[in-house]
């Protein structure tokens, strides 16, 4: 069973799965769930492009990030929209989510791979 942690945070409520942690993700029709190792930490979310949340989404990036967007050529919504998945992900690993203040999970940096993926480094997170 999934139950919610005194953060909020889910967690398995199962005598067998004691070594076994969890991020949860949803967003319209669609969810998924991240399992993995309770000595790992990690954490999952999944976002729509929705051209209603520009606004909200560009103001909660700093001026670093945005000019970090620029220079990779996500400028734009499906950019916003990358760093607040990315930056909702790593607040699931702290326990806290979003309540955090959000200069706590400012990017340093960010590559688009041939592939498509995206990938970066946190400024106050080197793990």
């Amino acid at each position: 069973m999934i139950k919610n942690g005194i953060l909020g945070q889910p967690y398995l409520d199962n005598p067998t799965l004691k070594t076994v942690s969890l991020s949860l993700s949803h967003s319209a029709n669609m969810a998924c769930v991240l399992v993995f190792p309770q000595n790992i930490i990690m954490g999952i979310d999944i976002e729509e492009y929705k051209d209603r949340n520009y606004e909200f989404l560009k103001k909660s990036l700093n001026d670093a990030e945005r000019n970090i967007l620029f220079s990779s050529g996500l400028l734009n919504m499906r950019g916003f929209t990358k760093l607040w998945s990315i930056k909702e992900a790593l607040s699931k690993c702290t326990f806290t989510g979003m309540r955090s203040p959000m200069n706590i999970y400012s990017i340093n940096s960010v590559e688009v791979c041939s592939d498509g993926v995206t990938t970066g480094t946190f400024k106050n997170f080197n793990q």
